[in-house]
């Protein structure tokens, strides 16, 4: 049975209903873990967010919170991104629509149940249910798609304008859109007969002008914002704002060995998306519409090689958005097969509609507890827990997305605690150097040297918080003297205070999917359980087996790191070793990141003295990589090591030298060679080692009782 307009209309309306409903079922009534309280802030007050800055999603979110202004900030942005969301599976109806010529009942059935398993995947509604720019993402991508689909099959060109002014609008708000350039390039090749130069020429200039958006950064960054990522005025800090180079540490060098983990987490991620077995559908899918329609297959297929192919060596942990456009054709495919049964005798098109029906209950029903966060208000409440610890007047130093984005939003937002001032680490560098009166003042360009500058000249308390999972940026690394209080550290004992009592209810925490939240409660752990430690309290080492617990369960390479790097901060050597090797037990790991967990395993073994497993780690890490400098440091002191205890002296200079020559830097390297040359009587030698131990005022009182 062949359907109207109008009912195709009210099928197109069912596709965006059905999620939206579950969406606002599971919204996120506050500020989530992550970018939500960042991006929130952006849009209420016209802040400059994270590269590339989202000028598109700032400025729609603004006049959505003005149009909604009874609602909470915060909130009303939530609903947008769930909006968003919904409208995105309107279209990828439409799209398979379009693609599938589905005008039948059966058909549209299949068409239905396939956008909303789309809508439903993990990926897609674990980002509408909180502000984030993936599910305007996704909406440009459905939109981009149906427009060059419908120019390839009608080769109306007013389709492919828009297509290219849609185009540029998306890389306004991320730049994962840009796999689709492929596609474009494709449709207007296909095309190019019915095409002019000055279609040609009007094409580009359509999708360059949409771009003229990012000026947005250059203008708001005059007038003195919280929120100014590397001051986008001057044309360095602009370049970072486009490029997003800040996100270029996260690209690892490729090697051969990384192709089987990468299909590994490919498949973890599909898994959470249709379940594996369905998402196997799109296989015979795409076999289909090459013999079918190849040019569309081609078109589709190039998108999911370009998609896979730029994410292949990003290592950012939240990458699983960044495949949307993968996941969108991957059920395109799964739509392709299920129609094309749909045409066979009654007994498969009966068949083709129930998969389509199971594909999307399953989906809905595996998904649902993952991405139910309506009772979450787990950032929020951090957030007031460490402004609890901000004596009045006090300033609040924050260093991670956990704690700034919460703590900023709540404060530049809501007007949360107005008597105090709260700065983050790069967001909020701009504002703080201007605040302090050094804008014009060399040498003040990064925050650690702002931090020791507000410690010295400001009279306010000073409160920073603790950051036990970023304890390489930790804010005691750069000022040793802090005094630490559960949460937070203070700049002295005399303004610490204590609250009566935890917003947050952290010893019973929920089901955690969300690595951010993760890191959230581990936060508690860690930092509660160090405190019972030095008590004597062994609560406080069930505590910190929570905390590996968590971080387990998160299947995360760099939260293993991170957690051990606390552990060893802390000298608890067995839990270090403990959650690097459940790290390495990881399926997905990628050579670069399992050698990195080696060598910091082979470093924790060394540390606990336990030579011979040491020794069989860095061989190992030096087969993988030959000039790993940290292996041929470590074998090199245990080198020494036996060659001192078999009183070859000669031997264990020799391989202090080299260690030297590896890290010159490694001072208790130059003081232990010293101690040798001195056993040797090579007394010129060994003061040389020595002054420069003395220069660097270390172990001077060791170094005056040796040459006594």
């Amino acid at each position: 049975m062949r359907l109207s307009r109008r009912s195709t209309a009210i099928w197109t309306l069912l596709a965006a209903l059905i999620p939206l409903v579950l969406y606002l079922w599971t919204l996120c009534p506050t500020v989530y873990c992550g970018d939500g309280g960042e991006l929130g802030l952006a849009a209420t007050t016209l802040q400059i967010s994270h590269p590339p800055g989202y000028p598109l999603l700032t400025n729609f979110g603004h006049v959505w919170t003005v149009i909604w202004f009874f609602l909470r900030p915060i909130l009303a942005l939530n609903i947008l991104s769930a909006l968003f969301a919904a409208l995105s599976a309107a279209c990828v109806y439409v799209l398979l629509t379009i693609i599938t010529n589905g005008t039948t009942t059966s058909r549209r059935l299949i068409n239905l149940a396939l956008a909303t398993a789309f809508a439903l995947g993990q990926t897609l509604w674990s980002v509408a249910t909180n502000f984030e720019v993936y599910s305007l993402a996704a909406l440009m991508t459905a939109l981009i798609a149906i427009m060059l689909i419908r120019f390839y099959q009608s080769r109306d060109r007013r389709l492919l304008m828009l297509a290219c002014y849609l185009f540029g609008l998306a890389l306004c708000n991320h730049l994962s859109v840009g796999s689709l350039g492929i596609m474009l390039l494709i449709a207007v090749w296909l095309g190019r007969e019915n095409l002019s130069i000055s279609d040609w020429l009007l094409g580009l200039a359509l999708i360059l002008l949409p771009l003229t958006f990012y000026g947005y950064l250059y203008v708001r960054s005059s007038y003195n914002l919280v929120l100014d990522w590397y001051d986008p005025q001057t044309f360095w800090g602009l370049k970072q704002h486009l490029f997003a180079k800040t996100y270029q540490r996260y690209i690892a060098t490729p090697h051969w060995s990384d192709i089987i983990p990468y299909f590994v987490g490919l498949a973890r991620l599909l898994s959470h998306e249709l379940v594996l077995p369905f998402t196997v559908l799109s296989l015979p899918g795409a076999f289909l519409q090459y013999r079918r329609d190849r040019k569309l297959a081609i078109m589709l297929l190039s998108v999911v090689i370009l998609n896979c192919g730029l994410n292949f060596n990003y290592l950012i942990p939240d990458i699983t958005p960044y495949f949307l456009p993968s996941l969108l054709i991957a059920v395109v495919w799964i739509a392709e097969l299920l129609n094309w049964l749909a045409q066979r005798p009654r007994i498969w098109s009966g068949a083709a509609v129930a998969a389509a029906l199971v594909i999307a209950v399953v989906t809905a029903t595996g998904n649902f507890s993952r991405n139910n966060i309506s009772d979450r208000y787990g950032a929020e409440q951090y957030a007031q827990d460490l402004f609890e610890r901000v004596p009045e007047g006090g300033i609040l130093f924050c260093g991670s997305d956990i704690s700034m984005f919460p703590a900023l939003y709540l404060h530049y937002a809501e007007n949360y605690r107005p008597d105090c001032k709260v700065y983050g680490h790069l967001p909020t560098l701009t504002r703080l150097r201007d605040d302090l009166g050094l804008t014009t003042t060399p040498g003040y360009n990064k925050f650690p040297d702002l931090m020791r500058y507000a410690m010295a000249h400001v009279e306010a308390p000073l409160v920073f918080a603790r950051e036990p999972m970023q304890y390489v940026n930790d804010f005691r690394v750069v000022v040793p003297t802090l005094f630490s209080s559960g949460l937070v550290y203070y700049r002295d004992s005399g303004s610490q205070v204590l609250p009566a009592n935890m917003h947050l209810n952290w010893r019973h925490p929920p089901k955690l999917y969300d690595q951010k939240e993760a890191i959230l409660y581990v936060t508690y752990h860690l930092v509660n359980g160090e405190e019972l430690v030095k008590l004597g309290d062994p609560e406080g080492e069930r505590l910190w087996a929570q905390a590996v617990e968590i971080i387990q369960a998160q299947e995360n390479y760099a939260l293993s790191n991170q957690l051990s790097a606390f552990f060893v901060s802390v000298r608890n050597l067995r839990l270090a070793r403990k959650t690097l090797e459940q790290g390495l037990a990881l399926g997905q790991l990628r050579f670069e990141q399992r050698l990195r967990l080696l060598e910091t395993l082979g470093s924790v073994t060394f540390e606990s003295g336990d030579e011979k497993k040491s020794k069989e780690i860095f061989e190992q890490v030096e087969r993988m990589e030959p000039n790993s400098a940290v292996a041929r440091y470590h074998l090199l002191a245990l080198a020494a090591g036996t060659a001192i205890r078999s009183n070859r002296l000669n031997d264990a200079i020799s391989a202090y030298r080299q260690m030297l020559q590896t890290y010159p830097e490694q001072r208790e390297v130059n003081l232990q060679l010293g101690k040798l040359l001195l056993q040797t009587g090579d007394t010129v030698a060994a003061r040389a080692m020595f002054d420069v131990c003395i220069q660097d005022n270390y172990g001077v009182d060791i170094i005056h009782k040796l040459l006594k």
